[in-house]
C-alpha cells in the first residue's frame, strides 16, 4: 500500500518502508493520514544519548508527545487493482512496491516474477523474488533487490545488491540477520525437512530506507535500530510497554495453525511457546523518516494499532487505522 497524508497545512508524507494490502483483497491501496514533519520539542520525558561509539540511543517512556485530539488519522483515497481480468492490474502475490521520484508505482509481482510499472512506461525486469521482499529505490536514484551469493558454494545464501540507475550492480552486502538461533520446530525423515516457527517467538524485522540504510527491530523487546549499508549500528531506540500475555485460546490457535505440520509427522513441544507475546508485528517508515511500528494487538484491534515515532526515534503517539494491513499480501 502506498500512502499519502497530510495534516492540515502541513505539508504531505508518504509510507514507502512496505507493501500493505487489505488481508480481504488483493490490491494496492492510496490513502491518505494526518501526518506532520517534526515533533514538538517539549513535552518529551525521554532520552537521548551519543555513546563512545558514535551510536545514537534513544529511550522512550509510556507518554506520547501527542496532546488529545492532536494526533494522526487514516483514510483511504485511492486503490489500484482488480481481483478479475487479466490485464497488468490483476496481481497474484504482490511481494512489495515502490514510488520513484517520477510518482511511478513499481509493483513487485512474485507470482508471476515480475516488476509492473504503472503511469509510464518501462520494461518489465526479470530477477528473484523472496516473500517478504525487501528492496526499493533510495533518493539517489540507485535501486536494491536480493541476489545469490556467488561466494558461498556448498549452501543458499541471500545478499543485498545495489544497483545504478541503468540497473547494473555497483555492490552488494549481507542483509541484517537475527542475533543468535530462532526458535524453531522441526522435521527430518530420510525423505524431506521441514521447519516452521514456534509462534510467539520474537524476530528481527528490516527494511531499507530512501538514504541508503537499513531500519531493523527485534520484535521481542521493542528495540528499533538504523544500520549503515555497511551493517555499523547508527541509532539505537527502545521503548517501555507492557507485553501482552499468550493466553489459552492463543494456545489453541497456535495448535490449529500448526496442523499441517502435525499431520506431516511433526510434533510440537508447546512447551517452549513463550509466557508472553512480543512487543510488535512489524513496522513501516515515510519519506519524512517517521516510523510506523505494527503494535501486537487482540481483537479488533488486530493490524490496526501503530506506534509513531518521528525520525529522531521519539515516541509520539498511537494511530488507530480504519482497516487492518497485511504486510506480507498473498
Amino acid at each position: 500500500m502506498y500512502i499519502e497524508a497530510g495534516l492540515n497545512d502541513s505539508a504531505p508524507c508518504r509510507f514507502l518502508g512496505a507493501a500493505w494490502t487489505v488481508a480481504a483483497a488483493i490490491a494496492l491501496a492510496l490513502s491518505t493520514v494526518g501526518c506532520a514533519s517534526e515533533a514538538p520539542a517539549s513535552g518529551w520525558s525521554g532520552t537521548v544519548d551519543t555513546l563512545s561509539t558514535g551510536q545514537i540511543s534513544v529511550n522512550n517512556p509510556h507518554g506520547s508527545l501527542w496532546a488529545d485530539g492532536d494526533g494522526w488519522g487514516v483514510n483511504e483515497e485511492l486503490r489500484i487493482g482488480t481481483l478479475d481480468g487479466t490485464g497488468p492490474d490483476m496481481f497474484g502475490a504482490i511481494t512489495d512496491f515502490e514510488v520513484d521520484e517520477y510518482g511511478r508505482f513499481w509493483v513487485f509481482e512474485g507470482q508471476a516474477q515480475e516488476i509492473r510499472v504503472f503511469v509510464a512506461s518501462h520494461p518489465t525486469i526479470g530477477g528473484i523474488t523472496v516473500m517478504p521482499w525487501p528492496g526499493g529505490f533510495d533518493d539517489a536514484g540507485l535501486f536494491y533487490t536480493y541476489g545469490i551469493d556467488p561466494t558461498v558454494e556448498d549452501d543458499f545464501a541471500l545478499v543485498m545488491v545495489r544497483h545504478g540507475p541503468d540497473l547494473q550492480p555497483i555492490d552488494s552486502v549481507a542483509p541484517p540477520e537475527y542475533p543468535g538461533e530462532r526458535e524453531m520446530y522441526e522435521l527430518r525423515n530420510e525423505h524431506s525437512w521441514m521447519m516452521t516457527g514456534v509462534p510467539y517467538t520474537p524476530s528481527l524485522e528490516w527494511h531499507l530506507t530512501r538514504e541508503g540504510t537499513y531500519w531493523a527491530g527485534l520484535t521481542g523487546d521493542y528495540h528499533i535500530f538504523q544500520l549503515s549499508w555497511q551493517g555499523d549500528t547508527l541509532r539505537s531506540v527502545r521503548r517501555d510497554y507492557e507485553p501482552l500475555p499468550v493466553t489459552a485460546a492463543d494456545l489453541d490457535q497456535a495448535r490449529e495453525d500448526l496442523e499441517w505440520f502435525i499431520d506431516a509427522g511433526g510434533n510440537p513441544d508447546w512447551s517452549r511457546i513463550p509466557s508472553n507475546k512480543p512487543a510488535f508485528e512489524e513496522f513501516m517508515f515515510d519519506d519524512e523518516g517517521n516510523l510506523w511500528v505494527q503494535m501486537v494487538a487482540e481483537g479488533d484491534l488486530e493490524g490496526r494499532l501503530f506506534d509513531v515515532f518521528d525520525s529522531q526515534g521519539r515516541y509520539l503517539g498511537e494511530v488507530l487505522l480504519p482497516l487492518s494491513v497485511d504486510f506480507y499480501p498473498a
